[in-house]
């Protein structure tokens, strides 16, 4: 008996859920905004997220490349389109060092690349993962005894790369926020594919008017 209750229960909030799919919605998502299963998924609630949102950050950090640590800066606009994004990043790091030249490793790079890639969007939230194209420079130098400025082990200019991206902001409604990006700037050979991260400040409009 037990267990025929227990089947018409099931059946019955299958049929339920069924003919009401909201109900699962507000149970299951109920601050819902884009992502990527935005198809699926609808708004169970008036949107407050604008179907495209504005979203520019700069921010430092720090870096390394072919295993050299240094200091980054990056800069980033982003447009999104519900859950997909369009970015322009320009990002670049350094070695700091105050001792001697060329007895210490060595590194600078850049890029300035386009990405496109998938966002989950809220009010007060954003987080994304984009993948593009990009120009970069490259130039890795470790000590050499019988150089001065040591041996240089790579040094590239204007090469194509490809830079993965990933960022998550937390964020005032349309005004100032903060939050943290991270990046892979992949060239061939991958041990010299530098590597970027960075706290950063974000502004911007993503929200619609009440």
């Amino acid at each position: 008996m037990k267990k025929l209750f227990a089947i018409f229960l099931f059946l019955s909030l299958f049929k339920l859920t069924a003919q009401n799919p909201d109900s699962t919605i507000r149970v299951f998502f109920p601050d819902n905004r884009y992502g990527p299963a935005h198809q699926i998924i609808k708004d169970s609630i008036k949107k407050t997220v604008s179907d495209v949102g504005h979203y520019i950050s700069a921010g430092v950090g720090g870096g390394h490349a072919y295993g050299i640590g240094g200091l980054s800066a990056i800069f980033s606009y982003s447009i999104a389109y519900k859950s997909l994004i369009f970015t322009l990043t320009r990002a670049g790091s350094s070695v700091f060092s105050i001792g001697e030249i060329g007895r210490n490793p060595y590194y600078t790079a850049s890029y300035f690349g386009f990405l496109m890639g998938q966002t989950v969007r809220y009010k007060h939230f954003m987080m994304s993962l984009s993948v593009g194209v990009a120009g970069a420079n490259i130039a890795v130098t470790t000590p050499d005894p019988n150089q001065f400025y040591g041996q240089i082990n790579y040094n590239l200019k204007s090469v194509v790369s490809v830079p993965v991206e990933f960022k998550a902001f937390v964020l005032a409604n349309n005004g100032i926020g903060f939050g943290i990006h991270f990046a892979e700037n992949m060239v061939s050979p991958l041990q010299y594919s530098p590597f970027y991260f960075g706290f950063s400040l974000v502004t911007g409009y993503w929200n619609k008017l009440k």
